[in-house]
């Protein structure tokens, strides 16, 4: 009995404490509609939308995202994309197109994983990309996937490596807060 009430007082201490943390931080937190309100995340009040012209440079243009998120006094070194496909896509089906794309971008050697976010099935690849503007650096490349009214959703945040211990976690909350 004595340790069963321990374990209780601990949890209700532990569960104050992240009570307490997540007030403190969503102070500096806010609540973004994405692609037309189809989406939303949670992205510190740092992050800025990105300006059209910025994304045509920043952006391959088959691959450009419909939005992109970023904090403008870090030069566009850390942000997020949001583009939902064409590409038809269910749950049942995102298991085998993330395995897909990550062939696709095997010499990046991308981990995979799969989590469910908000109720949500989603799988998540992670990967170092070679950074274009920096020879000797990398960006930090987490691309999250899920099926959105029936189409291909990828979200993906991005930081050179030079700010990933720094960005990294802010990067993965925000990804874990998307709801659709």
């Amino acid at each position: 009995m004595k340790n069963r009430f321990r374990h209780i007082i601990d949890y209700l201490l532990l569960a104050f404490a992240n009570y307490k943390e997540r007030r403190q931080h969503a102070r500096f937190e806010r609540r973004i509609k994405i692609l037309n309100g189809k989406a939303k995340i949670t992205l510190p009040k740092s992050f800025e939308k990105m300006p059209e012209e910025m994304i045509k440079i920043k952006y391959i243009s088959n691959l450009r995202p419909s939005e992109a998120w970023y904090i403008p006094h870090e030069r566009g070194k850390v942000s997020f994309a949001f583009r939902q496909t064409d590409t038809p896509m269910s749950d049942n089906q995102l298991d085998a197109a993330a395995e897909q794309i990550k062939q696709q971008l095997s010499v990046h050697s991308p981990t995979l994983s799969a989590l469910t976010v908000n109720e949500k099935k989603m799988r998540r690849l992670e990967m170092i990309t070679p950074d274009s503007t920096n020879a000797k650096g990398g960006i930090l490349s987490i691309m999250q996937l899920s099926s959105l009214n029936g189409k291909l959703f990828i979200a993906t945040f991005n930081t050179t490596l030079d700010l990933k211990y720094k960005y990294t976690e802010v990067g993965k909350n925000a990804l874990a807060s998307i709801r659709h």
